[in-house]
C-alpha cells in the first residue's frame, strides 16, 4: 500500500518550455519527505523515490513503499500511473484512455485502490479512487502547484514547506463537522486548503487549470437489471471470491491477521480464507462469557483453526488524553470516527509485515437503509440522524443544510436509495479514514469486501436483496454452506424475521436458531488493563480534560447547552444526561469531544 504525493507545477504546465523550476520542486519534495517520514508508520522504507512522471518535468511523484516492495510508478513511454491500496499501476496504464472528452476503462480494473494517471505527451493528469474509498484522493490547488496524496497529512505537509512553516495548519471549519458527525460529509480535512474527493468524481488537471469531472465510466458489473435472486446472489459470491483472489495476491507472502466476530460479515471472511494458501490467525475481542467469543470459536472449530481471545491492547500513555494523542500520530491526524476505539492500538501486528482483515460497513446489506416501506421525510430524518445531538442547532441546521441538499440531487428509482448511497458516499469511505490510516501504518490492509466488483454488483441488486440480506444469504451459502447451520447472537436473518422462508432457508434453519454452542477459544491472551471506555470512569476523566483545556472555549461555541451542562457535571464526577440521549451515546459524545479537543492541540504532530 503505496504513500505517494504527486505535485503538478502549473506554471510548466501551462507552457510549452521543457522545464520550469524542477530542481526547486523536487527540493520542496524532500523537505516534505523529511518533515512525513516519522508519520509513516513501521511498515514502511524509510527513503522514499522521487522521480519525474513526464518528459516535460512538470509532475513530479514521491512515493513510498512497503517493505521488500518495489517502487510502484508506472511508465510505458505513453502513458504513467501511481495507485495506492492494490498495486494496479500497471493495469491502470494498459487499460485507461482518454476518449471523446471523458476518461474510461477499456477493460475492467477491479479492486480496491486510489490512482493518479497521465500522458507522457501532454500536461494532462487525473486522480480518482474507487467505491468504498478507503484509499481516497485528497488534493490541494496554490497558484504554482496542484498537490494530490492518499493522506491527507502529507499534502499538508507540502503546503507547510511552501509557505516556509514546517507545521500543517488544521482547519478550524473542520471541528464543527467532526463534532457533528465524527467524520466529514462536506470534503474538507482536518487541514486547511486539503480536499477530499467524492466517489462519484475525479480531479482533471489539463496545463494547470484543475476540474472535478465523473470518474472514470467501466466499472459497472455485468449483472442484468432483471435477474432472478439466484442470479443476484451467485453474482456476488462470485464478486467476492474475485476480490478475495486480488487480496491474496495482494497479501503474497504476508501472514495475516483476521478480526473474527461470530456475525455475518466475519462469517464471510473466514469462508473466503477457506482452502486458500495464507497463514492467517484469528483474533476476537471480548471475555470467555461473551457470545460473540463463544460463536468464534465455534467458526474457528469448523475451519480448523486456534482463536485467540482477548481484550484490544492499550495504546502508548498514560492517560486517556496520552493514549488519543498516540493513536492520532498513527492515523496522520485524522479524528477517529468511532472515538471511543482511540485509547487503543490500530493493527496491533503479531509481526512485522503482517497484514489485516476486518468486515467494514458492506453495501451488500443496504447501507443505511434498515425496511423497503419509508417516505421522503421518513428518510430526510433517517439522513439528519447521521449527525449527533451534542452540537447547538447553528451548527446542525448548517450540516442538515448541506446533506439534504446533497439527497435532492440525486436521481433515484426510490427514496430509500439515499440511504444506500449515503453509506455508499460517507459512511463506507470516510467513516473510515482515521481507521485506514493508524492501522495501514503497522499493517498492510486486507479488506475483500471495500473492492470496486464487490461496490459494482451491491449497484446492479435491487433494494429489496440488500436489505433483506437474500443476496448475502445465498452468497454466504455458495461460499460456505456448512456455517448456515451455525447459530447467531441477539439476530435472525432479515428475511426470516416472520419465520423461515420456503423458497429460501433451507435445511439449516431450525440450527442457525438454536442455542449458542459453548465453545471455547483455544488461545486466551492476557492484556494490561486500562479504563473501559464506556465506563463512569472514562467519562469523567475525559470531562475533567474537556473542561480545563486551552480549547474549551472554542469547542464551546459548538456545543449545545445541554451538553455543556452535562460535561460540567461529569467533570465534578456527576453524570446528568442531556434530555432525549442515552448513557452510552453520551459517553460516545464524551469520547468525540476529548479527540477533537486532542486534535485541536496539536500536540499529536510532536
Amino acid at each position: 500500500m503505496t504513500v505517494f504525493l504527486t505535485v503538478i507545477d502549473r506554471k510548466a504546465a501551462s507552457q510549452d518550455a521543457e522545464i520550469w523550476g524542477a530542481e526547486r520542486l523536487k527540493n520542496l519534495l524532500e523537505r516534505t519527505g523529511h518533515l512525513y517520514q516519522s508519520f509513516l508508520g513501521s511498515d514502511y522504507n524509510a527513503n522514499p523515490f522521487i522521480q519525474s512522471a513526464t518528459r516535460r518535468h512538470d509532475v513530479y511523484v514521491m512515493h513510498w513503499e512497503r517493505s521488500s516492495t518495489p517502487g510502484s510508478l508506472t511508465n510505458d513511454g505513453r502513458f504513467w500511473a501511481i495507485s495506492s491500496g492494490h498495486n494496479v499501476d500497471q493495469e491502470i496504464v494498459d487499460k485507461v484512455r482518454p476518449r471523446g472528452g471523458r476518461l474510461q476503462y477499456v477493460q475492467p480494473v477491479w479492486g480496491q485502490y486510489a490512482a493518479v494517471f497521465g500522458s507522457n505527451n501532454s500536461s494532462q493528469v487525473f486522480a480518482w479512487n474507487t467505491t468504498p474509498a478507503l484509499e481516497a484522493v485528497h488534493w490541494a490547488s496554490t497558484h504554482e502547484y496542484v498537490v494530490i496524496s492518499n493522506r491527507p497529512l502529507l499534502a499538508a505537509f507540502y503546503l507547510a514547506t511552501l509557505e516556509d512553516s514546517g507545521e500543517p495548519t488544521l482547519s478550524t471549519d473542520y471541528l464543527p463537522e467532526y463534532l457533528f458527525y465524527g467524520y466529514s460529509v462536506t470534503g474538507q480535512t482536518p487541514f486547511r486548503g486539503v480536499h477530499t474527493l467524492s466517489v462519484n468524481s475525479a480531479l482533471s488537471i489539463i496545463k494547470g487549470t484543475v476540474a472535478i469531472i465523473p470518474r472514470p465510466s467501466g466499472l459497472e458489473s455485468s449483472l442484468s437489471t432483471e435477474h432472478t435472486l439466484d442470479e443476484g446472489a451467485e453474482a456476488l459470491a462470485a464478486a467476492l471470491k474475485h476480490s478475495m483472489d486480488r487480496t491474496e495476491y495482494q497479501i503474497a507472502d504476508r501472514p495475516l491477521q483476521l478480526r473474527l466476530s461470530g456475525g455475518k460479515d466475519s462469517r464471510l471472511l473466514l469462508g473466503l480464507l477457506r482452502g486458500r494458501d495464507i497463514d492467517y490467525r484469528a483474533v476476537t475481542f471480548g471475555n470467555l462469557n461473551d457470545v460473540d467469543v463463544k460463536l468464534a470459536s465455534r467458526l474457528c472449530e469448523l475451519v480448523g483453526r486456534d482463536g485467540e481471545v482477548r481484550a484490544p491492547r492499550p495504546a502508548y500513555g498514560d492517560s486517556i488524553p496520552a493514549r488519543i494523542a498516540s493513536t492520532l500520530r498513527e492515523s496522520g491526524g485524522m479524528p477517529a470516527s468511532e472515538p471511543h476505539t482511540a485509547q487503543y492500538q490500530g493493527a496491533d501486528p503479531q509481526v512485522k509485515g503482517e497484514a489485516i482483515m476486518m468486515g467494514q460497513w458492506p453495501l451488500y446489506k443496504g447501507g443505511m437503509a434498515r425496511r423497503l416501506r419509508m417516505t421522503r421525510e421518513q428518510v430526510d430524518q433517517k439522513l439528519k440522524e447521521q449527525g449527533g445531538n451534542l452540537v447547538n442547532n447553528e451548527s446542525r441546521v448548517l450540516f442538515d443544510s448541506h446533506l439534504l441538499k446533497w439527497s435532492d440531487e440525486l436521481v433515484l428509482n426510490h427514496e430509500i436509495e439515499k440511504l444506500y448511497l449515503f453509506a455508499r458516499e460517507f459512511r463506507s469511505g470516510r467513516y473510515l479514514h482515521a481507521h485506514i490510516d493508524q492501522y495501514s501504518s503497522s499493517s498492510m490492509i486486507a479488506y475483500p469486501i471495500a473492492d470496486a466488483e464487490v461496490t459494482a454488483v451491491c449497484d446492479a441488486l435491487t433494494l429489496e436483496e440488500k436489505v433483506t440480506e437474500k443476496a448475502l444469504f445465498g452468497a454466504l451459502q455458495c461460499i460456505w454452506p456448512e456455517v448456515m447451520g451455525v447459530p447467531l447472537d441477539r439476530s435472525k436473518w432479515k428475511f426470516e424475521l416472520g419465520g423461515p422462508d420456503p423458497d429460501l432457508s433451507g435445511r439449516w434453519y431450525s440450527e442457525r436458531y438454536a442455542n449458542v454452542p459453548d465453545s471455547v477459544p483455544a488461545v486466551q491472551t492476557a492484556v494490561k488493563p486500562v479504563v473501559r471506555e464506556y465506563s463512569d470512569e472514562a467519562v469523567f476523566e475525559m470531562a475533567r480534560h474537556i473542561v480545563k483545556s486551552r480549547n474549551f472555549d472554542m469547542l464551546s461555541t459548538y456545543l449545545s447547552d445541554e451538553m455543556l451542562d452535562a460535561l460540567e457535571s461529569a467533570s465534578n464526577c456527576s453524570i446528568i444526561l442531556p434530555s432525549e440521549m442515552g448513557k452510552r451515546m453520551f459517553t460516545k459524545f464524551v469520547w468525540r469531544i476529548c479527540v477533537a479537543d486532542i486534535w485541536l492541540d496539536g500536540s499529536w504532530l510532536y
